[in-house]
């Protein structure tokens, strides 16, 4: 997008998808990458390395730098690991939302409510299922093909 003009912002409505605002096209590369805490001391090492701050979300920070510039993971355990953290912290929040939906399930079973009322309480508490699950299954799909890759190497 950067090539065409566009640079990245922040996030749209409720973290779904990226915003963007027109501006100077740039050749640049991204990276991300997951600090807990992150202080000023961790920006300023990344920006001696070539990269400049775009935008945090989380613990997650996005970096731009020119093409060619090392990446913030050179190593490819380093890589393994940061995926591993982000697969840990959705298998969390996937167990927490599939407890909840399962005691809601529970809770309708042998509760007489109207229906109106039970279709909402599923829909409810699957939304936070679907968005922690589907993470979930796409950062362990990526952990596995990251060990995969290392053990060729």
């Amino acid at each position: 997008m950067a090539l065409q003009g566009e640079h990245l912002t922040g996030t749209s409505y409720a973290g779904h998808g990226w915003e963007f605002t027109p501006g100077e096209k740039e050749d640049v590369i991204f990276d991300m990458t997951t600090e807990h805490d992150a202080n000023e001391d961790f920006f300023t090492m990344c920006q001696q390395a070539g990269w400049n701050h775009v935008l945090t979300v989380g613990d997650n920070h996005i970096f731009k730098a020119a093409p060619g510039t090392v990446g913030l993971h050179t190593e490819d355990e380093l890589t393994s690991e940061v995926l591993e953290k982000q697969r840990n912290s959705f298998a969390k929040a996937s167990v927490i939302t599939a407890v909840i939906f399962a005691a809601v399930v529970v809770l309708i079973a042998n509760v007489d409510w109207p229906n109106f009322l039970e279709v909402a309480l599923c829909v409810i508490t699957m939304i936070p299922l679907v968005y922690s699950v589907v993470p979930l299954i796409g950062y362990q799909t990526k952990v596995m093909k990251a060990r995969r890759d290392d053990v060729a190497a």
